[in-house]
């Protein structure tokens, strides 16, 4: 299940979150020469929702979202700005010819970190996604 197109999608609806990030939101690594801020999307996990019926029709998927930026707070501000837009979202999303529809998504918690080379200030966020299948 592809993840990023959902979450770039619902980033950019939010005016806050895409005026920071000009649509620099990327699968699993960013691209360096697109500039900062930017954000990376990895899926950590899927879990199914169990049932005691059947075959379940909701998967938790565990996101990590990696916001790199030139300073801690322009880090902090597009932290800020993508919780705003993702957390307990709800609602179907097209991205590219796939239909996702998202019963909610629930923010985590983030840590702190900084990269060496280069020199970048580094949020990593967690959310868990409900998508209905």
């Amino acid at each position: 299940m592809n993840v990023t197109g959902p979450i770039k999608v619902i980033i950019a609806a939010n005016a806050t979150a895409n005026a920071l990030l000009s649509g620099r939101v990327y699968p699993g690594v960013i691209d360096n020469g697109r500039g900062f801020p930017a954000v990376a999307v990895t899926r950590a996990s899927t879990e199914a929702n169990a049932t005691k019926t059947g075959v379940s029709n909701v998967d938790f998927v565990r996101v990590q979202l990696d916001i790199f930026a030139r300073t801690y707070g322009e880090a902090e501000d597009v932290s800020e700005a993508v919780r705003t837009a993702l957390d307990f979202y709800s609602g179907s999303v097209v991205s590219g010819a796939d239909t996702v529809n998202v019963d909610h998504i629930d923010y985590l918690g983030t840590i702190d970190n900084f990269e060496n080379s280069p020199e970048l200030h580094r949020v990593i966020a967690e959310y868990i996604m409900h998508i209905k299948r």
